[in-house]
């Protein structure tokens, strides 16, 4: 066996072998029937000013919030911050198909001065909306 060959063969068994323990996590979260579903969120650079409004807001529902780990729910979170008003978009997704998804806007004069106050009016708008279409958190998944 030639040194290229046995390169080669080293290089995969170690790909490889870093592989196996990618799944695991999302293995064990599927198995498991007990406990809230967990949602992962991600925002877009506008809107990284809401990711805590956005974590309370699902604790509230009964889900747990993940980090970096595999999620059931993945959240896409956008904030369009103009000079007239704001609109706060959400799509949440399973499995890269959408579950629910809401758009919520508020502005006018106010945004002048209180822009904060106006993006978390939108924000609360948007999540009353997601609120029809949330799946149940109490629900044993699947």
């Amino acid at each position: 066996m030639s040194n290229i060959q046995r390169l080669s063969l080293l290089v995969l068994s170690v790909v490889l072998a870093s592989c196996a323990g990618i799944d695991d996590d999302h293995d064990r979260r599927r198995d498991r029937d007990e406990g809230p579903p967990t949602v992962s969120i991600r925002a877009d650079r506008n809107a990284d000013r809401l990711i805590s409004a956005a974590e309370d807001y699902f604790e509230r529902a009964g889900y747990e919030v993940t980090r970096g780990r595999w999620a059931d729910y993945e959240l896409e979170l956008a904030l369009d911050d103009g000079p007239v008003n704001a609109i706060v978009n959400m799509t949440l997704t399973r499995r890269g198909r959408t579950v629910a998804e809401a758009e919520g806007r508020s502005g006018g004069p106010r945004i002048i001065f209180d822009r904060s106050g106006v993006i978390r009016e939108a924000f609360d708008e948007c999540a009353s909306k997601l609120d029809r279409d949330l799946p149940s958190a109490d629900r044993r998944r699947w």
